[in-house]
């Protein structure tokens, strides 16, 4: 992220954390499709990704004067939408196995989900990561699946950070575009 970002960020928090209900929507509408495509590749689920966004945004408002960023707004959202997703993740794989058990200890057959929107949209996302250039497609992959820093991508095909972090975000930019109009 650039300096000129990261002080925007900072001042954008700043407001937030006065109570500036403008800069809040400001924060949303800027950062909230990031949030919400991160959380959708881990939970492949629209409604669960779009909760856990809003739930950030939610709790951004309501624990304003609790947080403490000092360099990155996007990154801190980011992180709280990777955190919540894998935390909703774990709870439904939970409750399928304690479903999966009682089922096996009552005899009950438990159907299994039939295939919904969902996974249409998580091959759509598959179909449009692969339109994307090699090194943006490789670039998106290591950060989003295989949870790598900018800066390991970086030192892995020798590019620079800043390289790395425009290769996403212009990919972003161009996924998002994409899915919108499929």
């Amino acid at each position: 992220m650039q300096a000129k970002q990261k002080q925007q960020d900072i001042e954008l928090f700043r407001l937030i954390q006065a109570g500036d209900e403008h800069a809040f929507a400001q924060a949303r509408d800027q950062y909230y499709h990031t949030i919400y495509l991160n959380s959708f590749i881990i939970l492949n689920d629209r409604a669960e990704a779009e909760d856990v966004a809003q739930e950030v945004f939610i709790e951004l408002w309501n624990k304003k004067n609790h947080i403490h960023i000092e360099s990155n707004l996007s990154g801190y959202l980011t992180k709280a939408a990777h955190n919540k997703s894998l935390n909703k993740l774990n709870h439904k794989q939970k409750s399928v196995r304690r479903d999966l058990i009682y089922s096996e200890s009552t005899g009950t057959v438990i159907e299994q989900p039939t295939p919904t929107i969902y996974d249409e949209l998580l091959d759509n996302l598959k179909e449009v990561i692969k339109e994307l250039p090699e090194m943006s497609r490789r670039s998106i992959e290591m950060v989003y699946w295989e949870k790598r820093t900018h800066k390991e991508v970086a030192q892995i095909t020798g590019l620079s950070i800043n390289t790395i972090k425009t290769q996403i975000y212009n990919s972003l930019k161009i996924m998002r575009s994409k899915l919108r109009l499929k």
